[in-house]
């Protein structure tokens, strides 16, 4: 497989912020190209998916479009804050890179398993 072609796709991945005790989570939705993370949609969300009154409560999600540059500036050091940093982008894009791997492998096996039959 050629992993060139898998780091310069894009991936979506959510970075997903709690804190104990309290019932919503705030999670960002986040698109990864290379080195690079893009964050393009922000909702707050029940922590733990349950009764209907917390569905019914479920926050819609703010797209970035809606966001100034300097509020997506603050996001971006909140995420920074909580340890989104160039390791760990290199680290999502490593293991996404594992798990396209992985999944093309299985993905191969199955069809080979398929074709002997």
């Amino acid at each position: 497989m050629d992993v060139s072609m898998i780091e310069d796709q894009e991936f979506q991945f959510d970075i997903t912020i709690t804190k104990e005790g309290h019932p919503k989570t705030l999670m960002f939705n986040c698109l990864g190209v290379k080195q690079d993370v893009d964050v393009f949609g922000i909702a707050v969300t029940p922590a733990n998916e349950g009764t209907a009154k917390e569905e019914e409560d479920r926050y819609v999600e703010i797209p970035r479009s809606l966001l100034n540059e300097e509020t997506m500036d603050n996001i971006v050091d909140f995420l920074v804050d909580r340890g989104l940093d160039q390791d760990l982008i290199h680290h999502i894009i490593d293991y996404r890179i594992r798990d396209e791997a992985t999944e093309y492998d299985k993905y191969l096996a199955r069809a080979i398993d398929f074709l002997k039959k």
